[in-house]
């Protein structure tokens, strides 16, 4: 038996336009890449559609009365199913309406734009719940709705930060280049890149595993709110210690027993950098000084 909602975007575009018509313009070919885009009423309109989730952005800042039939017809694509919430967000330099469903973990969603995640330093404003839910019934903290994330705080994806904590100095540089490798892999798909917003969590979880080094003696400065983490010589100098060992020094049948003995448990020692990563820190200091002169 057929599902009741639509199971495409190419299937929700059609029926938009049978019943929008003129009013509607829509490429449907685009569909194809799970978005409707195009003019509702004269208005930008973007739609990412999956049969468990939608969001869809105006090209308005204000709950119009074009905005309240589209969920109305959003709705009956997803079988009657409410949104969960609508709010307003700055993107490239002008504020849109969003609207949201989600089928598959609607207080989790609800919890990361509430409490900052969704949007990483992007200005939320004017959320209203759907549902009879309650913003504060959502809070974490005493902040609300976006800049209360800091870089190097924030745990984003780290779903354990007491195993992180018990990190020795190389589980930790290779979980940050595990990481880094990652984000850089879904920044340059062969499909194109991943829509920044669906990174935001791993880039703290990032972040987060950087400033963890402190334990090991790199220098950082206090983060702050809204600020990004900014890599000082002395994490430059760290990072390189065991990049240039476990990526230049180490042979490739040296790495895959390190690897091996490692996963089994079994000393490592004689695989690991000897000398100290202090070292460096002049040549990254030196570095950092004069990217300063030539900017004045």
């Amino acid at each position: 038996m057929r599902a009741k909602k639509m199971q495409s975007a190419f299937e929700l575009c059609q029926f938009l336009l049978s019943h929008y018509h003129d009013r509607l313009e829509a490429d449907l070919l685009m569909t194809v890449t799970g978005k409707i885009e195009g003019c509702l009423d004269d208005k930008k309109i973007q739609i990412l559609y999956q049969p468990m989730h939608c969001r869809v952005t105006f090209g308005c800042e204000v709950f119009t009365e074009s905005a309240m039939e589209c969920i109305q017809m959003l709705t009956k694509a997803m079988d009657g199913e409410m949104p969960i919430c609508r709010y307003n967000v700055e993107e490239n330099g002008e504020t849109v309406l969003k609207v949201e469903w989600d089928s598959i973990n609607p207080e989790m969603r609800i919890s990361g734009i509430v409490n900052g995640r969704a949007y990483g330093n992007a200005k939320v404003t004017n959320l209203f719940l759907y549902g009879n839910r309650v913003i504060e019934d959502y809070l974490e903290g005493p902040k609300s709705i976006n800049n209360s994330r800091i870089m190097g705080i924030d745990l984003g994806s780290i779903q354990n930060p007491e195993e992180v904590s018990q990190y020795s100095e190389v589980d930790l540089y290779l979980m940050i280049d595990a990481l880094s490798h990652h984000i850089a892999d879904c920044t340059h798909t062969a499909q194109g890149p991943i829509n920044p917003s669906d990174l935001i969590e791993d880039q703290y979880a990032y972040a987060y595993l950087i400033y963890q080094t402190r334990r090991f003696g790199v220098e950082f400065s206090e983060p702050k709110e809204g600020l990004p983490m900014v890599p000082t010589p002395s994490y430059k100098a760290w990072f390189q210690f065991y990049n240039h060992h476990f990526k230049e020094e180490l042979t490739t049948v040296e790495w895959q027993e390190f690897q091996r003995r490692r996963k089994n448990g079994e000393d490592v020692s004689m695989f690991l950098p000897k000398g100290d990563w202090h070292e460096l820190i002049p040549q990254f200091q030196e570095k950092k000084k004069k990217i300063v002169q030539n900017k004045d």
